[in-house]
């Protein structure tokens, strides 16, 4: 990355995006970047919690709403849809008004979206307020993205990234503690909206000290803010998942193809549309030139395969697997995925040194082992009368893969991305995890409904664990997808030295 002029910038708080990246890693002591990000990533672990303890609720839902396949599906998929929708338009707004009032608003609204969530009475306030939830949480994300490329540089910023993997991988360990300590000791209900009201709680003190510990940072004003962007995104975005969403026992809607169309059909007047702002020297929604960059665009798609394999996915089909299909209760489910979590803390931590350790070839041989631990999953709860304690090591060895793979990837992707975009830039990275998220629970949940010849209302164990096993090796199948991508990635970047330069600066 070109090193920006910074003469005659700053002050220690206030800092122009035009130099951004670098100023405020020079202006800002050590100790005040770290304590603000320790804030934003706990803003992660809130979401995060919030998030993984929601897959583990969906008996506790059945039970007490009656809940149809759709509903569940909108629990969960609703909230991801809202929250890929406002994550780029969260990221350009604050490039364009500030980081630090996004995810102040966002935090806020988190808090009170949550509150609502939990007092809910039917399914359709349920879902209602799940998805507004979501849109809050999107609003949360997107500065940290931004903060991480704007605080840091280099071997530090992977580290960065390495700690925000780690953060969702203590989330991923609470979690399921959280949901089921809550429904097994409270019942269904109100086990399950003491679980979702948790974050409430932890994002009220976050809101107590964001105002202290995060730096403003001043924007440039370039052009007005991009509305009819953020429509046509959110078509994009809705218009492709809401079909997924909506599947019921496998089978998607009958008007899934003209939902795909329309999908098609934004996209292709989003891209016309930012293509003519970006022309007339405007500020897009977001800027398309990022993507004539192979790691910033191949490292989106290989993005979106490999969190379609290690994130709600395999958590939905172990979970559903472990209590629907062998018959064991939630506080046990939630230890048996314990080293899958765990692994991901691991690996997340020592990212950085991973990075040093192999160079360019970081994302490739992460995904190696990402693949290598998924099938080694599907390969070994096909054994009979399996334990945790014979699982525990390849779901050990695909956690650390995901915490491996996830800093590099992203300091890969964000390597040679302008300060200006750092929140546009930062919002399209995060949606794109989204997208492999939803993608992957999607996929699962029709899998988790397909058993020729019996309906899925009318599953034994025996068929819950049948299609739980499908799912898993569905999982397997993105990550080796992923690694694919990863290696052209490798082949299109031989003879660049940007990324290998971003990622060896100390």
């Amino acid at each position: 990355m070109t090193r920006p002029d910074t003469s005659g910038a700053t002050t220690a708080t206030t800092i122009s995006t035009d130099t951004a990246s670098n100023s405020l890693a020079e202006t800002l002591s050590p100790a005040r970047r770290w304590a603000a990000l320790a804030l934003l990533l706990t803003g992660i672990f809130i979401g995060l919690v919030d998030m993984q303890s929601a897959n583990l609720l969906v008996p506790a839902l059945t039970e007490s709403f009656g809940a149809s396949t759709s509903t569940l599906s909108w629990f969960i998929g609703g909230y991801t849809l809202a929250y890929g929708v406002s994550l780029i338009p969260a990221g350009r707004l604050g490039d364009r008004y500030g980081h630090k009032i996004i995810f102040t608003i966002g935090l806020a609204g988190y808090v009170l979206t949550s509150l609502g969530t939990s007092l809910a009475q039917d399914t359709t306030q349920l879902i209602i307020l799940r998805v507004c939830h979501g849109l809050m949480g999107g609003m949360v994300v997107a500065p940290v993205f931004a903060y991480i490329q704007l605080l840091f540089t280099g071997r530090r910023r992977v580290r960065a990234f390495g700690f925000f993997l780690a953060t969702t991988g203590v989330g991923s360990l609470i979690a399921p503690f959280v949901a089921a300590w809550s429904v097994d000791g409270l019942g269904a209900d109100p086990g399950w909206r003491v679980t979702v009201a948790f974050s409430a709680v932890l994002g009220t003190v976050a809101l107590l000290f964001t105002f202290k510990l995060l730096p403003r940072i001043n924007t440039a004003s370039v052009g007005s803010f991009d509305v009819f962007g953020v429509i046509l995104s959110a078509v994009v975005f809705v218009a492709l998942l809401l079909p997924l969403i909506q599947s019921d026992s496998g089978a998607l809607p009958g008007w899934a193809i003209w939902s795909f169309a329309t999908s098609l059909l934004a996209a292709i007047i989003f891209v016309f549309w930012q293509r003519s702002i970006e022309k007339r020297g405007g500020l897009p929604l977001l800027r398309l030139s990022l993507f004539k960059l192979p790691e910033f665009s191949f490292g989106l798609l290989t993005l979106v395969l490999a969190f379609a394999s290690f994130t709600a996915s395999i958590f939905i089909a172990l979970t559903t697997l472990w209590v629907w299909g062998l018959g064991n209760d939630e506080s046990s489910a939630a230890l048996m995925l314990l080293p899958l979590s765990l692994g991901g803390v691991v690996g997340g931590l020592v990212a950085d040194r991973f990075q040093a350790l192999v160079g360019r070839f970081a994302v490739t041989i992460s995904l190696v082992i990402l693949t290598v631990g998924n099938i080694a999953i599907w390969l070994m709860v096909q054994i009979p009368d399996v334990g945790m304690l014979t699982l525990a090591l390849p779901f050990f060895i695909a956690g650390a893969a995901s915490g491996l793979f996830f800093g590099p990837i992203n300091g890969s992707i964000l390597a040679r991305v302008p300060e200006i975009d750092a929140g546009s830039a930062g919002g399209t990275v995060v949606t794109l995890q989204r997208v492999g998220s939803a993608l992957g629970s999607s996929v699962v949940f029709i899998v988790l409904m397909i058993r020729p010849g019996v309906a899925a209302s009318d599953f034994t164990p025996d068929d819950w664990a049948a299609t739980s096993i499908n799912a898993l090796l569905v999982i397997a199948l993105f990550s080796a997808a992923g690694l694919v991508l990863s290696i052209l990635i490798d082949f299109l970047t031989r003879n660049e030295t940007a990324v290998r330069e971003a990622f060896n600066t100390k």
